[in-house]
């Protein structure tokens, strides 16, 4: 799920941010500056996404032991 979101994401900014680059509209500094944005952007949403995950085993495997 996290390598999917991954992939289309950077698809969607590459081509967003290569065609204001292309027309003289955006800098190269601001264009690392969103790479760098979706990156983090990219790494807070899969750490939550898994630590979700690792809740619900948790409350599962305690639901199994109290019975």
């Amino acid at each position: 799920m996290s390598i999917i979101f991954l992939i289309i994401g950077l698809v969607v900014l590459y081509g967003v941010i290569s065609t204001f680059y292309h027309h003289g509209e955006i800098s190269p500094i601001i264009f690392v500056f969103f790479f760098t944005l979706f990156f983090s952007i990219f790494a807070n949403v899969d750490l939550y996404l898994k630590k979700k995950n690792i809740e619900k085993l948790f409350l599962k495997k305690l639901k199994i032991n109290n019975i």
